[in-house]
């Protein structure tokens, strides 16, 4: 199913955006790592089938987990992995054409989950908030929800950086937009055969899926690539 994913990196790109998220953490502000690292928890101890892919690296392993569940009952967020900006090569007005930009976008996402973790006044006002908590799992607390909410935005920190997420191309082609370059076709290259697929691999670089929980070995090399 992820292979078919329109609005993702692919693995390798946000377990590599989660580790260096996590070294810097580690260096700069260990106790905000320990308190992520505890929101995390809570998902992890009341329904492990959702973090399977989780052990000894959570911060790092549940980078992933925002695609792994759009197919478990997480198409609620599938909107949430971008911002479809209107790129028009061709000019004219974005009126004479038929593209629509997603209600809920990344931007507007990682500033409410943001606010979530801030305690910001209102939080609970938002359209994450009560989606995220609509969504809940086997036990539906605010921690449980924020478990969900942390591995949310650990995804979309990494979805953020890829530059085909923050835009769509407009023309007489592509009236609706391009889906990030998803509707750009390129002769297929170790499994990508259009430009969205080219920048989740990193430009051919990280083909493919990793294999998690890390083993030893695995962390070593990610952290070196890191």
């Amino acid at each position: 199913a992820q292979v078919g994913t329109a609005s993702a990196w692919w693995d390798n790109g946000h377990l590599l955006v989660g580790r260096i998220a996590q070294d810097i953490l580690a260096k700069s502000n260990p106790d905000v790592l320990t308190k992520v690292l505890d929101v995390l928890s809570v998902l992890k101890k009341n329904d492990p089938s959702y973090t399977t892919f989780e052990d000894k690296h959570p911060m790092t392993e549940c980078a992933t987990f925002a695609d792994d569940i759009k197919y478990k009952g997480g198409m609620y967020q599938k909107g949430w992995h971008f911002i479809d900006e209107p790129l028009m090569n061709e000019g004219g007005k974005i009126s004479d054409y038929n593209f629509t930009a997603d209600t809920h976008n990344i931007t507007e996402v990682i500033g409410a989950l943001s606010n979530w973790f801030g305690k910001e006044d209102g939080y609970k006002n938002s359209y994450e908030y009560k989606t995220i908590m609509s969504h809940t799992y086997k036990i539906h607390t605010e921690e449980e929800g924020a478990s969900t909410a942390m591995r949310l935005l650990i995804h979309y920190v990494g979805d953020i950086h890829q530059p085909l997420h923050a835009t769509s191309r407009v023309n007489h082609e592509h009236p609706e937009g391009d889906r990030g370059g998803n509707d750009f076709p390129l002769p297929k290259k170790e499994g990508a055969d259009e430009l969205h697929a080219v920048w989740d691999s990193i430009i051919y670089e990280y083909t493919g899926y990793a294999k998690t929980p890390f083993t030893d070995a695995d962390w070593a090399t990610y952290s070196t690539n890191a």
